[in-house]
C-alpha cells in the first residue's frame, strides 16, 4: 500500500493512488532533461507527466513488510530479507567454481569471476583503458578531468581516489596495518607488503619481452628496459652527459665535486 503524498509547484496532492497508473512505462515519455534529474534523486523519487505535460514529482513511501527478527531492519521482499539474514549467519551461498572462494551476494561472485576470465567490460571513452569494475573506471576518469575530491585534513594534499587518501594518511599516523606472516615486518601499504612477500616466494612476475629476464618489481623491469631502448633520462646539469640510471648520475657527479 502506498502512503499518499505528492507535490507539484508547491501544491500537495492526496490522491496519489489515482496517479500511479501513469508511472507505468515512465521511460517512454520522459525527456532527456528529466531523466538527468531522475539520476540525482533518491531511488524512491519518481517523475511523471499528466496528459497536459505538467511535470509532477512524486515521492512514493512504500511499506516494507518483511522484518529481520535479529536487528528489526525491514525490506520490500522476502528475497532481500533472506540475503540480509546471511549477514548475521555469515553464510556465503555463492561459490566460485574455479577457486572455491565464497560470496554473500551473486553480484559479488560475478565481479570476482572477472579475475579468472580477465574480462574488463568498463572502458574509458578517452584513452580506451579498460577495467573490471565500474568504480575503478570512475576513479580513472579523474586522471583526465584532474578532479581530486579527497583532501587530507592534516596537510591539505588532494587525491583523486579515496584509497589514495587513506594510504597517504598513514604517513601522518605512522600506522602500518599490513604485516608479513613470515617475518612479521609491517608496511603502511598493501602493495608494499605484496612486493615484500616476493622476497620470500622468489616470485618474479615481470619479464622483459626482449631478453626474457624476470624481475620481482615492475619498477625494476622499467629500469632494465632502458638497456634495450638506450633511454637516458638522467642528465648532468653541469656537462649535459646523460645516464640510464639515477645511481650512475650520482656517481658521475662526484667527478665534478672533486674538480671543485
Amino acid at each position: 500500500m502506498v502512503e499518499p503524498f505528492a507535490e507539484s509547484n508547491g501544491v500537495s496532492c492526496s490522491a496519489i493512488e489515482d496517479m500511479l497508473p501513469h508511472l507505468k512505462g515512465l521511460s517512454v515519455f520522459v525527456s532527456d532533461v528529466e531523466k538527468n534529474l531522475m539520476l540525482v534523486m533518491s531511488a524512491e523519487w519518481h517523475l511523471m507527466k499528466r496528459t497536459n505535460y505538467e511535470c509532477i514529482y512524486v515521492f512514493i513511501r512504500q511499506k516494507k513488510p518483511y522484518a529481520c527478527e535479529i536487528c528489526d531492519k525491514t525490506f520490500n521482499s522476502k528475497r532481500t530479507l533472506r540475503s540480509h539474514l546471511w549477514t548475521h549467519t555469515n553464510e556465503k551461498p555463492y561459490t566460485c567454481e574455479i577457486c572455491s572462494k565464497a560470496f554473500l551476494r551473486r553480484p559479488d561472485l560475478q565481479r570476482h569471476l572477472r579475475v579468472h576470465t580477465k574480462e574488463k567490460p568498463f572502458a574509458c571513452d578517452i584513452c580506451s583503458k579498460a577495467f573490471k569494475e565500474r568504480p575503478h573506471l570512475k576513479t580513472h576518469l579523474r586522471i583526465h578531468t584532474k578532479e581530486k575530491p579527497y583532501t587530507c585534513e592534516i596537510c591539505g594534499n588532494m587525491f583523486s581516489a579515496k584509497r589514495s587518501l587513506e594510504d597517504h594518511s598513514r604517513i601522518h599516523t605512522k600506522e602500518k596495518p599490513y604485516a608479513c606472516e613470515i617475518c612479521d615486518k609491517t608496511y603502511n601499504l598493501r602493495s608494499s607488503l605484496k612486493s615484500h612477500l616476493r622476497t620470500h616466494t622468489k616470485e618474479k612476475p615481470y619479464a622483459c619481452e626482449i631478453c626474457s629476464k624476470a624481475f620481482s618489481e615492475k619498477q625494476n623491469l622499467k629500469r632494465h628496459l632502458r638497456i634495450h631502448t638506450s633511454e637516458k633520462p638522467y642528465a648532468c646539469e653541469i656537462c649535459d652527459k646523460a645516464f640510464n640510471f639515477k645511481n650512475s648520475l650520482k656517481y658521475h657527479l662526484q667527478i665534478h665535486t672533486k674538480e671543485l
